[in-house]
Formats: C-alpha cells, sequence, structure tokens
C-alpha cells in the first residue's frame, strides 16, 4: 500500500531558485506499480483501477525501460485544447463494465501524467532528492501515446503561473529540488497554488425539486470535515444534465437518513439529509467571510478520495 505525498495549499505564486514548478492537473492521482509484464494501478483510497484505463496500461508497457517501478502521477481526460478536465474524466470514473470501457475509452481517451518515481528495479528512491528522482525518471520512462512525464521549469514560478492562468489550467505546483518522498504526508516540500477554486466536499444531503425538476433533487447539499465534524459549506444545483439528475437522485434515496451529518442543522428549507459518503468535485468563485462557497457548480463525483479527507485547506 502506498500513500501519496501531498501538497499545502499556497495563496501566492513565487520564484525561487530553491524550487520547480510544475503544471497542476484536474485529474485523478494513481500510482502505478510495475512488476514485469503485471502493471497494477492504484488510486488514493486503494482502489485497483488500472482495467479502467486499457489505453494507459498498453502504453505504460511500451514506454517503460525497466523490470520494476512505482510510479506517482495523474490521469487526465483532455479538452479540445489539450487541458485537462475533470469533468471530461467523470465519463471514465466508476465504470465496471468492459464493454462500456471500451467504448468510453474511445470517446474520452485518458491521458496518464508522470511526475514521479518511487521504485526501480528493486531500489527505494524516496530518499533521492526531487530532481535526482527526476533524473532517474527520464531515464526509465519515456513520454509515448497516452504516456506523458510532466516537464516542469526552474525559479520562475511567478510567470509560470501566469501561463497556467492564461490557458486555463488549475494552477501550478511548486516543489522544493531537494524535498524527499514523504508518502502519506501533506507538506510544505510540495506546494498547490491555485489559479481557479476547486474543492472536494462531501454530498450530505439534497433539497426537494421543484417544477421541471419535481421527482428528483433541487441542489446538492455540500459539507467539509473540521476535526470531526462536518460543516455545512453550501449547496449547489448547477452542473447536471437531465440524465445526471435522475441518476444522482436514485444513489441519494439509497443513503437518505433522518438524522442531520452536521454539527450544526443549516438553515434550509426542508432539507433531506444522506449518510457522508459521496464525494464531488466543486468549483466556485470564491469563500465568503463566513466559510461558504460562492457560486458552487458541481463538477462529477470522486471515488478516488474517502469523505474524511474533504477537509478546509485555506
Amino acid at each position: 500500500m502506498i500513500n501519496v505525498m501531498l501538497a499545502k495549499l499556497v495563496e501566492e505564486p513565487f520564484d525561487s531558485q530553491d524550487w520547480i514548478f510544475e503544471p497542476k492537473l484536474d485529474g485523478e492521482r494513481a500510482v502505478a506499480i510495475i512488476d514485469r509484464d503485471k502493471i497494477s494501478m492504484v488510486s488514493r483510497n486503494q482502489k485497483e483501477i488500472a482495467f479502467r484505463y486499457p489505453e494507459i496500461i498498453s502504453d505504460l508497457k511500451k514506454a517503460i525501460r525497466v523490470k520494476q517501478a512505482t510510479l506517482d502521477g495523474e490521469i487526465c481526460v483532455l479538452d479540445k485544447n489539450g487541458i485537462p478536465r475533470f469533468q471530461l474524466l467523470q465519463n471514465r470514473i466508476g465504470l465496471e463494465n468492459e464493454k462500456d470501457i471500451i467504448e468510453k475509452a474511445k470517446e474520452f481517451p485518458a491521458i496518464y501524467f508522470i511526475f514521479d518515481i518511487l521504485k526501480a528495479d528493486g531500489k527505494n528512491l524516496e530518499k533521492l532528492s526531487l530532481l535526482e528522482r527526476k533524473k532517474i525518471l527520464n531515464e526509465k520512462i519515456k513520454s509515448v501515446g497516452h504516456i506523458k512525464v510532466v516537464d516542469f521549469i526552474e525559479k520562475k514560478g511567478k510567470a509560470f503561473f501566469a501561463a497556467a492562468k492564461k490557458t486555463g489550467l488549475e494552477g501550478i505546483i511548486a516543489k522544493r529540488k531537494n524535498s524527499f518522498y514523504l508518502e502519506g504526508s501533506r507538506t510544505d516540500e510540495w506546494q498547490k497554488i491555485k489559479a481557479t477554486n476547486s474543492q472536494e466536499v462531501v454530498i450530505a444531503g439534497y433539497t426537494k425539486g421543484q417544477g421541471s425538476r419535481a421527482g428528483r433533487f433541487g441542489a446538492l447539499i455540500l459539507g467539509l470535515y473540521k476535526g470531526n465534524d462536518l460543516v455545512f459549506v453550501g449547496h449547489t444545483g448547477t452542473g447536471f444534465n437531465e440524465k445526471m439528475l435522475g441518476e444522482i437522485y436514485k444513489k441519494l434515496k439509497k443513503i437518505e437518513v433522518n438524522v442531520s451529518p452536521f454539527k450544526e442543522k443549516p438553515k434550509l428549507k426542508n432539507p433531506h439529509f444522506v449518510r457522508p459518503e459521496l464525494v464531488a468535485q466543486i468549483k466556485f468563485a470564491e469563500w465568503t467571510a463566513d466559510n461558504k462557497m460562492r457560486v458552487p457548480v458541481f463538477l462529477g463525483f470522486r471515488d478516488d478520495k474517502k469523505p474524511k479527507e474533504c477537509r478546509f485547506e485555506k
């Protein structure tokens, strides 16, 4: 089991000769474990997902120049401009049926962006510096097809952030050049600077649909954990098509409960609560002074993160 290293959220980009800068990728974190002809791919919550991305596994076999390796990266689906979009990846997440997987792989092909190597041919590389690991990564893995080794720049974080924002990327990741790989740690040795506001949240309930949404839901009720307490952070009724409204409503009804999961019950008209089991990706304009998301929009569900991982970062 591998618990990935995580970046801390910071507000502003910066320049430094001691840091490198990479694009922040809007996708699903995944660790690839290669053992000769066998390739496993594991999500952050330790689910095996290799079967879901056959195009990645096929090309990873062509990309490797090593018999054994453990790689860290992000699975993404790109829009027509070549920018990763989680909404597009949503078409691949959760698929189980082989026929559906093959069809969606053609319509929404995924790319595995690799940014770190933790092991190679029996050697643990986690205590090497980041730049040493990057050098080995480029020696052992080549970019081919649905496999891309992530490029980086040095020193100029401010300019890189401006370029990322202009092109529509989610933001940038800053990494200290001499940092070790610290499994399961959220450390300031890696820092993320967001160009757009997005957040994983817990779905805690829904409001009843009215008018054209009668018989379904109107909005999803959103929460984040603070300690062991779930805190209300807003509700969203946008980001859904007609098909999604019905499918999501069925999911919600299966886990509906009579008791609020929040420490303090939100002031909403006739809320319906659910067990806090579902995690969704939300984009929003900004945080309000009372810690609510302004203009939140649903992007899709995540099955790679646990509800208790959804916490305030700001």
